[in-house]
């Protein structure tokens, strides 16, 4: 690149550049905090959901919040043990 310049400018060019990478959210990140985002979102949804709190506690049920489970089979657990989910 200097080279380049340096022929078309016709003179000798100098070139440096700083990389602040301190500030930079890498795609992994920017990826971790969409998901974080929308999952804080759903969590909200199924807390506010009425007909969801009956059933948890009609059964004495309460929902585990995994990082990457996305069966309700994994989520729902219910204190009485004669309760399975099917």
């Amino acid at each position: 690149m200097v080279e380049a310049l340096s022929k078309l400018q016709g003179k000798d060019i100098r070139l440096t550049i700083n990389i602040d990478d301190s500030n930079i959210t890498t795609p992994i990140e920017y990826r971790r905090n969409i998901y974080q985002a929308l999952r804080k979102g759903r969590k909200n949804e199924l807390q506010k959901d009425s007909k969801l709190q009956i059933l948890l506690n009609e059964f004495d049920a309460k929902i585990r919040y995994r990082e990457y489970s996305t069966s309700l089979k994994d989520n729902i657990v219910f204190k009485n043990s004669h309760l399975k989910y099917i």
